[in-house]
């Protein structure tokens, strides 16, 4: 049951649900569905203007259908990725727990996106690390200071933001009927 407590509020994923438990009303959970998750996340990030606003691109969570692999290349030994959001200035990738792989912030690596016949290979730079989440820079996507990402990166990008949408919009007539 993977948990965190924020000041004096304990926040836990149980039986499909996240709650949220004040430690002085243990009797007063409060729970969230599976389905309110995404709004709640959508709420909390715009609170967060100053985050947002230092980014350069908007971030799109990648659908685990979609079916995007990467692979990224460092010292000469090439592994796996899960992605979970990706940009047109950089992508959050995670590792398998069990992967003994040291990414130290500001390392630079080879990165290969690949989603069916499209690929992007790109010089990435690791920007920041959380646990098994790695935050990789495109330094292909910035020329001189503005964005210009490869057209090979945008296709993938474009194609992964077409899905993520429509998983949106299904979502949205399912909670409607």
């Amino acid at each position: 049951m993977p948990e965190i407590t924020i000041k004096n509020i304990k926040v836990f994923w149980e039986n499909n649900a996240v709650t949220f438990l004040r430690e002085d009303k243990p009797d007063a959970p409060i729970t969230l569905p599976t389905s309110a998750i995404d709004e709640l996340i959508d709420f909390l990030s715009l609170l967060n203007q100053d985050a947002t606003e230092r980014r350069r691109a908007f971030r799109v969570a990648v659908p685990r259908s979609a079916g995007l692999m990467v692979r990224f290349t460092l010292k000469g030994k090439t592994r796996s990725a899960t992605p979970v959001d990706i940009s047109l200035v950089g992508i959050l990738i995670e590792l398998s727990p069990s992967a003994v792989i040291d990414l130290p912030i500001d390392t630079t690596l080879s990165i290969e996106l690949r989603l069916n016949e499209k690929v992007s290979t790109l010089m990435g730079l690791v920007r920041r690390r959380n646990n098994n989440r790695y935050g990789i820079l495109f330094l292909d996507s910035l020329r001189e200071g503005e964005l210009n990402p490869p057209e090979s990166l945008v296709n993938i990008y474009k194609e992964i933001e077409r899905q993520w949408l429509r998983a949106r919009l299904e979502k949205g007539r399912q909670g409607r009927m």
